[in-house]
């Protein structure tokens, strides 16, 4: 991974080709031109599709050359390219692709280069015209059936590690079993590929405080909105080292992740960003006692918030480490037996308590998804939780 990934500027990509460093981490298409028509299209979508399996990235209006080692950059027509690129990885592919486009103007014509990253896809292999599409060492290709099972096989076996890295992570709630009295939250997000270390070699900030300060509380992850809850990022002012990285706390939760007192639970909330670039967030009041009616209740818009709050997050560490690949998310709220809609029980109307022990989901995200379509990812994750305990009226807060 390079700092001038993906490549923006005339300068970076001629760089970036020249050296060899994209060949090295990413696979690389070069395109002359992309022709009109529907055929065109669709060589286009299988570009897309076969690249989407492992990531990579795909350059027009270039003609590589056999006998030269430098490739020859050319100027073609971007009016209406970049909005064309997209619906053909939205309409022809399928399931659609999200993709990166960036124009690279190179005369004041409107002529230039047109880069498209295609961030490696937690739903490859795509198909195109009824086919699954795939990449050898330097050409696509139509995947076998035994190739697509084995993309298969592969997609649920990643699928376990992040279950796992969910459960090490519930294994860590800092109240022991005895003194838990409500439904506790946690969300995880993992840079899939990241290099371990990567986020302490890109900040190796000598004063945290300052740095999660100005970043998170001041950054995205914590404007304010519309529909408030508690505890919130903002209540969790205070900064200590962990095990694996830095956590940004409420003040009942002590510096070593210990609570200072055990009727503090619901307002526990601890954000850690670990060396490796992986955030966690837990919270000690995913429910809570309604001290009228004694009822236990789930704070829909909590749990939707504060999972917005981590994916946000995440898109701040992202830019932090020049990360561009893939991200894991998990989520885990117990116990929740008999907890019902803390929206419908406000409003008084009919609740029905929650039939399951607990709730977990896992999901997968883009770099451009988690740039541009966080409700997205935060509606995948939390979606089936809301659908069952109120029928998803709770919206996703903004």
């Amino acid at each position: 991974m390079t700092d001038s990934w993906p490549p923006t500027t005339l300068e970076a990509l001629r760089e970036a080709l020249d050296q060899g460093i994209l060949g090295e981490t990413h696979q690389v298409e070069l395109k002359r031109d992309i022709p009109t028509g529907s055929t065109a299209n669709e060589e286009l979508a299988s570009d897309l599709a076969s690249l989407a399996i492992d990531g990579g990235i795909l350059v027009v209006g270039i003609a590589e050359h056999a006998e030269s080692s430098r490739n020859e950059l050319l100027a073609v027509p971007l009016r209406g390219l970049k909005e064309r690129v997209d619906q053909v990885a939205r309409s022809r592919v399928d399931p659609p692709l999200l993709v990166e486009i960036h124009e690279i103007e190179t005369d004041e014509e409107g002529n230039g280069l047109l880069t498209i990253v295609v961030p490696a896809s937690p739903l490859a292999p795509h198909m195109v015209g009824g086919r699954y599409r795939g990449r050898g060492d330097s050409t696509k290709h139509v995947l076998s059936d035994a190739e697509v099972m084995r993309l298969h096989a592969a997609r649920e076996q990643h699928a376990g590690k992040i279950t796992q890295a969910l459960d090490a992570f519930v294994a860590e709630d800092p109240f022991p079993p005895d003194r838990r009295r409500l439904a506790h939250l946690y969300v995880l997000g993992v840079p899939t590929t990241a290099q371990r270390g990567l986020f302490q070699d890109r900040v190796n900030a000598e004063n945290w405080s300052t740095w999660f300060h100005s970043n998170v509380l001041k950054g995205p992850a914590a404007v304010p909105f519309a529909d408030g809850f508690s505890p919130d990022l903002h209540e969790a002012t205070q900064v200590s080292r962990r095990a694996d990285g830095w956590t940004l706390h409420t003040a009942w939760m002590r510096g070593d992740g210990v609570p200072s007192a055990a009727d503090r639970e619901s307002s526990a909330l601890e954000l850690t960003i670990t060396e490796d670039g992986s955030l966690k967030l837990f919270c000690g009041r995913g429910s809570d006692f309604v001290r009228e009616s004694g009822t236990q209740v789930c704070f829909e818009t909590l749990v939707l918030g504060l999972a917005k709050r981590l994916v946000l997050a995440c898109g701040i560490v992202a830019d932090v480490m020049g990360y561009w690949g893939q991200w894991d998310f998990g989520i885990f709220l117990s116990p929740l037996t008999g907890v019902v809609s803390y929206r419908l029980h406000r409003g008084m109307r009919g609740t029905i308590p929650y039939s399951g022990s607990d709730y977990r989901e896992t999901t997968s995200a883009s770099h451009s998804e988690l740039l541009n379509e966080v409700d997205s990812i935060v509606y995948r994750l939390c979606g089936r939780l809301n659908r069952a305990l109120n029928k998803g009226v709770t919206p996703i807060p903004s």
